[in-house]
Order: structure tokens, then C-alpha cells, then sequence
């Protein structure tokens, strides 16, 4: 899977010039121009890295980082013409890597190649699918940056539908997941289904589906599509 990699920087040539370097080296590269911008990508798309500019148009960088850490958990390295040491010492705290401007672009590959096997570590406990994520590993759930709050077992259905989004989980195997050894049950299942299906779609969150097919089982569907008429199952 190729690493994604957001440039969010107020200066285009910038982002041009980033793009056609690390496309060369087989990133897959998105651009903001805006902290506005960077929130629209960050809610529809999976990001690895984050190059975010610590001076944009519309957000101060240092305080931007924080609500990205609601939408993503990709790595961030700040860049700034500012050289200032109690920038770097900022950002560092902030869990961030910083490169001054104007930077070299083979150190800039060089801290992507790290900061990608960073993220990469980290993604193993962590499943995005825009504008899902969930943390296995503190069994949290948000949607574009709002919190869900759902029990146990809803996790648990949720976490196995979202490891194969599309896929259909016969019903038999979600049963299986949550009362092991018992036959299926097929009407405790759908409740557990249909709590979960409200809890998603709360407080006008953007849609995330879970769609029923008769005789195959359930799956998960981020997409922003009417539902099917099958999600009634």
C-alpha cells in the first residue's frame, strides 16, 4: 500500500514542486492550500503523513495539529521558514518532526521514509476508513472527528466489519464473535446491528453504513451513496 502523503502549505509552488518529486518516488500525494482544505481531504481520504505548514491563511499551524489529531492519525512534520528553537522544541513536543524552509528534497524523502515506518507501526492498532476511525487498542470510535460511544460487543461487531470494508460477514461468523460455541442468534445479532446503525448515523454525522444482504451477511460501507434497500436486513 502506498504511503499517502497531505502537503498543506498557502504557497502552490510548493505543493507542485513536493508532488512531482515524491511522486517520482512513489508517494501518493494530496495538496491544501488551507487549513479549510486540509479538513475536507482529512474527512473523505486515509493520509500517512501530513507536511503542514505552521503559518496557513486561515490557522495558526501549532494549534491546527490538534484538531487533525481528531480526523487522522497520520504523522506530521511542521514546515516553517521560522528557525527559530523554541519552534522546534515546540513542535517536537507536540509529537511532530520539523523541517525549515528552504529544505532539501532528499532530506525531506528521508524524513518521510521514517516518519512512514513510524506511522505504519502505529496503523496495525488503528483502522481508518474516512470518515471512520477506530482504535483498537483504547476501543474508541470516531466519525469526522466526533466520538461514538458504543458497548462491548458493538465495538467488536464493528471492529470485524471494518476490517474488510465492502465484504459481507456471514451472519453465522458475527454471531460466532460475540456468543462463541451457541448456535446462531439471528434476532439478538439484528439488535446489535441496528443499535449500531443508529449510533453512526447520530447528530447528522456523515454516513457510515452498515448494509444487510440477504443470505450473506452484513458489511460496512463508508461511502456518502443513498443506502441500499438491502440495509434493512
Amino acid at each position: 500500500m502506498n504511503c499517502v502523503v497531505l502537503i498543506v502549505d498557502d504557497d502552490p509552488d510548493i505543493i507542485t514542486l513536493c508532488h512531482k518529486y515524491l511522486s517520482k518516488r512513489g508517494y501518493s500525494v494530496l495538496g491544501a492550500e488551507s487549513a479549510k482544505e486540509a479538513r475536507a481531504v482529512l474527512t473523505e481520504r486515509r493520509v500517512d503523513v501530513i507536511l503542514l505548514d505552521v503559518m496557513l491563511p486561515d490557522a495558526q499551524g501549532f494549534r491546527f495539529v490538534n484538531e487533525i489529531r481528531k480526523l487522522s492519525k497520520a504523522e506530521i512534520c511542521f514546515l516553517t521558514a521560522r528557525d527559530a528553537p523554541m519552534d522546534r522544541v515546540r513542535g517536537l513536543r507536540l509529537g511532530s518532526e520539523y523541517l525549515t524552509k528552504p529544505f532539501e528534497l532528499e532530506e525531506l524523502a528521508l524524513r518521510l521514509e521514517m516518519l512512514g515506518r513510524r506511522g505504519a507501526r502505529a496503523r496495525e492498532d488503528v483502522i481508518f476508513l474516512p470518515p471512520l476511525v477506530m482504535d483498537c487498542v483504547r476501543r474508541t470510535v470516531q466519525i469526522a472527528g466526533s466520538p461514538v460511544s458504543l458497548t462491548d460487543s458493538e465495538f467488536r461487531l464493528l471492529e470485524r466489519l471494518a476490517q474488510t470494508p465492502g465484504v459481507p460477514v456471514a451472519y453465522e461468523s458475527l454471531s460466532e464473535l460475540l456468543w462463541p460455541g451457541e448456535p446462531a442468534k439471528s434476532r439478538s445479532l439484528m439488535t446489535h446491528i441496528s443499535a449500531i446503525r443508529r449510533k453512526l448515523c447520530a447528530d447528522g454525522r456523515p454516513r457510515v453504513r452498515i448494509v444487510g444482504e440477504r443470505g450473506r451477511g452484513y458489511s460496512l460501507d463508508c461511502g456518502d451513496d443513498d443506502p441500499p434497500s438491502s440495509e434493512k436486513w
